[in-house]
């Protein structure tokens, strides 16, 4: 039996975090791994950065030993402290692009199906008098054990 979670986190980092214009983007222009984290970014991180989490994640569905085509939703955010909204368009842009078009088998053996983008996300903080945005989407992601 697949473990669908796993291959859909699998995909979401994969596909983030090799892409070249996404790491030149979060490291001021040095082709780095692309700063995307599962759930938290660690203290200290420098902005730029990205943070993707399952949102609703059901557990494999299976009618004895067949699997069947699952949905997941993801919230993929990217965060910059004092800068406009506008300097995070073209991550949020290229996440649009690269989650919506690049179906792939993770290596876990489940295969990507499909993915689109449910909504906008657009949020601001402020946080000891120092303003921090965040701008992404949630997505869905379709999911087949293969």
């Amino acid at each position: 039996m697949s473990n669908a979670p796993r291959a859909i986190d699998t995909w979401v980092y994969g596909v983030l975090a090799a892409d070249p214009t996404l790491q030149t983007a979060t490291t001021g222009g040095t082709v780095l791994p692309t700063r995307i984290y599962d759930t938290q970014a660690p203290e200290g991180t420098p902005y730029p950065y990205g943070v993707f989490h399952a949102q609703d994640l059901p557990a494999n569905q299976c009618l004895g030993p067949s699997e069947f085509t699952m949905q997941a939703l993801y919230t993929i955010q990217w965060f910059v402290a004092g800068a406009a909204y506008s300097t995070l368009d073209p991550l949020v842009d290229r996440t649009d692009t690269l989650l919506q078009t690049t179906p792939s088998t993770p290596p876990s053996g489940a295969q990507i199906v499909g993915c689109r983008r449910d909504r906008w996300l657009k949020q601001a903080f402020n946080v000891g008098g120092k303003v921090y945005r965040a701008k992404g989407a949630i997505y869905r992601v379709w999911c087949e054990p293969s």
